[in-house]
């Protein structure tokens, strides 16, 4: 079980790193900013795909109605055409909505989260380098030259409590610092992975096929496929920042139950004395990420629809 931020940061590290290991230079992007873009390419390319095919289609139902007259039942062999079409177009369609549906939904809203936490890291980095230097500075109040007898006893006592205090706080902003930068480079490998899968999938549609004699809307069943593709990788992918990304206030909370001197805030005179910090820098090993397959979209022409 995680206890601490810097348990956290290693968590959400080790997944980071096989996450990287996994998708290379696609979690190493910033481009996922033009999420929003690449999803209304992806959707024009998609429909010029369709107008492509429905034109080369309506050449072919021009030609046959004027040239093939005695036993062609032209209105027969169109409408079960057209059905056979009409499934490749609605299944390419439903999968760009489904697509964007989830997009939208999952990962557009998350786009300033790298940024946001971030900020968040470098507060806590400033807030950190301040308590490195007050806490170096702490022990060497607890002498003072000439001075002897029970009151300074009672200073070395209550100045004791103080260095261990610092002892104990000193680590948590180090270990914040962590936690939120590792949160907000997980959050932007996963929108970068996110934004290639999109773009991957425009990418493939882009390939142009000779479909082979009395096929049609080969280009639209290919990219059906293609989006398909895409929508079945999504969820696993976004999947990934889910666990960190919402665990990470319960984290924090562990955090602050872990001091002992300051556990009920900051002490004053002789109250704590006797008291050890409390271990608030441990890290515990981090599970593995969950495996996930690279992507990859092997492109090629479908069957389309016969004629």
């Amino acid at each position: 079980m995680v206890t601490t931020a810097a348990d956290f940061a290693g968590t959400v590290g080790q997944q980071l790193s096989d996450y990287t290991a996994k998708y290379g230079d696609r979690a190493a992007s910033a481009e996922y900013q033009k999420l929003g873009q690449a999803l209304t390419d992806l959707e024009e390319a998609l429909e010029s795909a369709i107008a492509m095919d429905k034109a080369q289609a309506d050449g072919f139902w021009m030609e046959a109605k004027a040239f093939l007259r005695d036993g062609f039942n032209y209105w027969g062999e169109k409408a079960k055409f057209d059905a056979a079409v009409a499934g490749i177009v609605d299944g390419a369609r439903d999968a760009m909505a489904k697509i964007r549906a989830l997009v939208e939904k999952e990962a557009i809203p998350k786009i300033p989260l790298p940024d946001e936490l971030t900020a968040v890291s470098e507060r806590w980095r400033s807030v950190a380098s301040d308590a490195a230097a007050v806490t170096g500075r702490v022990p060497e109040l607890q002498s003072v030259e000439g001075w002897s007898g029970s009151a300074y006893a009672q200073y070395r006592t209550m100045t004791g409590v103080q260095v261990e205090a610092c002892k104990e706080f000193v680590n948590m902003p180090r270990a914040l610092t962590r936690a939120y930068a590792a949160a907000a480079d997980l959050n932007k490998a996963v929108l970068s992975v996110v934004y290639r899968e999109v773009t991957g999938a425009r990418a493939a549609s882009a390939q142009c096929y000779v479909p082979q004699e009395g096929r049609y809307y080969v280009h639209t069943a290919s990219m059906r496929n293609t989006l398909e593709q895409c929508l079945g990788r999504l969820p696993e992918a976004l999947g990934v920042a889910d666990a960190p990304s919402s665990s990470l206030g319960s984290e924090l909370s562990e955090v602050r139950s872990a001091p002992v001197v300051i556990s009920g805030g900051w002490p004053s005179g002789a109250a704590m004395a006797g008291r050890r910090a409390g271990d608030t820098s441990a890290d515990v090993p981090a599970p593995p990420a969950a495996d996930i397959p690279k992507p990859n979209y092997p492109g090629g022409p479908a069957d389309g629809v016969e004629r």
